[in-house]
């Protein structure tokens, strides 16, 4: 990686989206290692997992009203639960949910590695590349798609989380890894993608009346 003396905001965020994906990649394989060195010791854990929380007593006081105020409760709250077990039996649900958790990463990673594409193409003069579209369709689709992973691995680890110990007043709803604002994001940058594409057909139009 070398950088430009010219520099524009092109350049900026081209270097940016390279270091982001490269230290991503880096936490990815240290997190892995680690992770790995656990197994070996029979001992395995996850970090601090977002999840969504129900607590049964706001179910009866789910609104209070006081003069012309009414407040609402919502009986479900975020939280952070973390896992470990040293029975192997149970270690395939932590390498579940380790797994899980390095996804988020991944997807970040992918994302900064093809706007690098994107922002690459800019500075070499060639923001028409019919490369453009499809880094723009990707990211979005990506980022589109990715919060409704959740709810499909809900089904599957809702068991697991029904068996857990825990106070009688508390349960695990499921987990809470990527909220809506992927989804909003992706489809951003599809329309963006869209916009682009359009973009590169008016233009080789002009060129060939040209």
């Amino acid at each position: 990686m070398t950088f430009n003396k010219d520099w524009t905001l092109a350049h900026f965020l081209y270097y940016i989206s390279q270091i982001g994906y490269v230290l991503i990649g880096g936490l990815i394989l240290i997190q892995t290692f680690t992770f790995f060195m656990q197994s070996q010791n029979n001992h395995l854990s996850t970090d601090l997992i977002p999840v969504q929380l129900e607590v049964q007593e706001f179910k009866e006081a789910s609104d209070i009203k006081a003069g012309e105020v009414t407040l609402h409760i919502n009986e479900e709250m975020n939280g952070r639960v973390r896992l470990s077990t040293s029975d192997k039996s149970s270690q395939w649900p932590i390498i579940g949910f380790f797994l899980v958790g390095l996804l988020k990463y991944v997807i970040l990673a992918i994302v900064l590695f093809l706007f690098s594409k994107l922002f690459k193409t800019i500075i070499d003069k060639e923001p028409f590349s019919e490369k453009n579209p499809t880094y723009l369709f990707t990211i979005g689709w990506i980022l589109f798609l990715a919060p409704f992973t959740i709810p499909a691995l809900n089904f599957f680890v809702h068991p697991y989380f029904a068996s857990l110990d825990l106070p009688e007043n508390l349960s695990i709803a499921g987990l809470t890894y990527m909220g809506d604002g992927y989804a909003y994001a992706g489809i951003f940058i599809l329309v963006l993608g869209y916009v682009f594409k359009e973009g590169n057909r008016l233009y080789k139009e002009q060129q060939l009346t040209i």
